[in-house]
């Protein structure tokens, strides 16, 4: 997923703001995972999440909502108010990719795709199960 926008921040407020914005976002995405999850900040606004789901496009869909609601709320750093949005991408295994690189590749392609189709909020629906996900990067993770 990415911080829609995010580069404007860095531009107009500096730097020092930008970080600011990122470790505010950060603290809500790790709201938005469980301890079985995986969260990460990947890139200047890019952050991966690798969870186990279940329950097919219901998990899919609950699970992206949260993402997306954890940016509904005002982000406050001294001096300014921000209203933010995220765009993300979903890939699934092993239907875009069998290993962690070229999974994170097809999380890219969507993104942008998103960012492409910008006048949709939202995100591509899939149905899928990451059961051998979380076993697959274990296993990449550990030199398994």
């Amino acid at each position: 997923m990415d911080v829609d926008k995010f580069k404007s921040i860095n531009d107009i407020l500096g730097h020092d703001a930008g970080d600011q914005v990122l470790k505010v976002i950060g603290t809500r995405l790790t709201g938005t995972v469980r301890a079985i999850d995986m969260l990460a900040r990947v890139g200047g606004d890019g952050f991966i999440s690798v969870m186990m789901v279940t329950g097919h496009m219901e998990g899919t869909s609950a699970i992206a909502k949260i993402i997306l609601d954890s940016f509904a709320e005002p982000l406050s750093i001294p001096g300014h108010e921000l209203h933010l949005s995220t765009s993300i991408g979903i890939a699934i295994h092993p239907e875009d990719a069998e290993d962690l690189e070229n999974l994170t590749t097809a999380e890219t392609a969507a993104v942008e795709q998103m960012l492409e189709e910008s006048s949709i909020r939202g995100f591509p629906g899939k149905s899928y199960d990451l059961d051998q996900v979380l076993d697959k990067v274990q296993e990449l993770l550990h030199g398994g």
